[in-house]
């Protein structure tokens, strides 16, 4: 998730940069194709919500890079880590909502669109029962208590090699 995410931001923002360095020509803009729609409702909905989907897609990348950053760190203590991976989830749900009106709307009936919008609603519904706390099947754990720790063929023989192997 983070990889595409990370190639989606660098090709969005790779262009302007090079153009804010000198690199390119700023391209000329036409009108937007609009295209016959089935659905004009829906399309100038989705049209209208351009700008707030382009800024929360970013700020959610941003938030799930930190986020992902901080996992692997054991300095960051293990509760905190359960609170990102609900944070992951909202980000993700931003993401989704960020895809859904961007992706060009005739593309939506193209086996592109298709698969897209299949991955998305298979992760919208992971994302919820995350953030429901049904994920884990929470009535089945029991309680457990740790009462000695052994440990057992870690003793190192003067070969080189692990006792008992």
């Amino acid at each position: 998730m983070l990889a595409t995410t990370s190639i989606h931001w660098i090709a969005a923002n790779g262009p302007k940069w090079a153009v804010t360095l000198g690199l390119f020509e700023p391209p000329t803009r036409g009108e937007r194709p609009g295209g016959a729609s089935d659905l004009p409702g829906v399309q100038e909905f989705l049209n209208g919500w351009r700008g707030t989907a382009e800024m929360l897609g970013e700020w959610a990348f941003y938030a799930m890079v930190v986020l992902i950053a901080l996992a692997p760190i054991k300095r960051f203590p293990y509760r905190y880590s359960v609170s990102t991976h609900t944070l992951i989830a909202v980000a993700y749900l931003a993401l989704v909502a960020h895809a859904a009106v961007l992706l060009d709307f005739a593309s939506w009936t193209r086996p592109l669109g298709i698969v897209v919008g299949m991955l998305m609603v298979g992760g919208v519904v992971s994302a919820v029962l995350a953030l429901l706390r049904q994920a884990s099947f929470r009535q089945d754990r029991g309680r457990a208590h740790v009462s000695r720790l052994a440990r057992h063929g870690s003793e190192r023989r003067p070969g080189g090699g692990l006792e008992g192997a």
